[in-house]
C-alpha cells in the first residue's frame, strides 16, 4: 500500500470547519437529551429495540478484539444465502478496512466476495490510521476503528456521472447495516467524516478513497 497524492487541487473537497467545536458538541446533546424526553408510540418490535440502542458516543469505550468486530462485518458481505447489502451494478468496488490500534493490526474485508486478507506491515498506512483517529472531539479512548473505502473509478467505467451518487448510497446502505448489526449486539459507534487531509490509498492495483470511519466499542465497565 502507499499514499497516493490527489492529481489536482481543483478535485479536493474544501471544509472550512472539520472538527465540532465545543458550542456544537453541547447542541447535539442538548437535542438528543430532548428527544429523550418525548414518548414515542412504537409498535413492539425486535427491530424497533435495536433502533433505540443505535446512537452515537463518543465517550470512552471498553477495549473489544478486532476479531469481534470482524465476525459483525462477515453478516453485512455477499453470501450464496442473502445478499443484505444493495451494490451497485454488483461491481467489486467497496471494501472495509478494521483496524486496531492497541496492538497496530488491521484487516481488509471485501464486502461483495465475502473475503478477507490478513494483517500488513505497512509502517506507511498505519502511521497515517494513527494520525487520523485523533480526534479533538473525542472525549474517550480505546476502541476499534472501521474504514470503509471506496474504489470509484470501477463504478465509474460502468456508469460515468451517477457513479457518484450511486457509489455513496451503496457505502450509505452499508454504514446502515453494520450500525444496526453493532447495536444489536451492544456495541456502541460513532461515524466520523472530513479527513484531516485528502486521503487515497493503493491496494491490490485498485485507488480507493477512504470517506469516513466508524468508531467502534462497548461501554466502559
Amino acid at each position: 500500500m502507499r499514499r497516493i497524492e490527489p492529481k489536482t487541487k481543483e478535485s479536493l473537497v474544501k471544509l472550512n470547519n472539520v472538527f465540532l467545536n465545543e458550542n456544537e458538541l453541547k447542541y447535539i446533546r442538548s437535542i438528543q437529551i430532548k428527544k429523550s424526553q418525548k414518548q414515542l408510540h412504537l409498535p413492539h418490535s425486535h427491530l424497533v429495540e435495536i433502533l433505540k440502542k443505535r446512537k452515537s458516543d463518543r465517550g470512552t469505550f471498553q477495549n473489544c478484539k478486532l476479531d469481534e468486530i470482524l465476525s459483525i462485518i462477515e453478516f453485512v458481505s455477499a453470501h450464496e444465502e442473502y445478499y443484505p447489502t444493495p451494490i451497485a451494478g454488483n461491481l467489486d468496488f467497496l471494501d472495509i478496512l478494521v483496524f486496531e490500534p492497541k496492538n497496530s493490526l488491521f484487516r481488509i474485508l471485501n464486502v461483495s466476495q465475502d473475503s478477507c486478507d490478513g494483517n500488513f506491515d505497512d509502517d506507511k498506512l498505519l502511521s497515517y490510521l494513527k494520525k487520523a483517529i485523533k480526534r479533538p472531539e473525542y472525549t474517550g479512548s480505546s476502541g476499534i476503528y472501521i474504514f470503509f473505502m471506496l474504489s470509484l473509478d470501477r463504478v465509474t467505467c460502468k456508469y460515468g456521472a451517477l457513479s457518484i451518487p450511486l457509489a455513496y448510497t451503496t457505502l450509505g446502505c452499508l454504514i446502515q447495516n453494520v450500525t444496526l448489526l453493532l447495536s444489536e449486539k451492544n456495541f456502541l459507534s460513532c461515524i466520523h467524516f472530513g479527513e484531516i487531509d485528502y486521503f487515497t490509498m493503493q491496494y491490490k492495483e485498485s485507488e480507493y478513497t477512504l470517506p469516513c470511519f466508524l468508531r467502534v466499542g462497548k461501554n466502559e465497565i
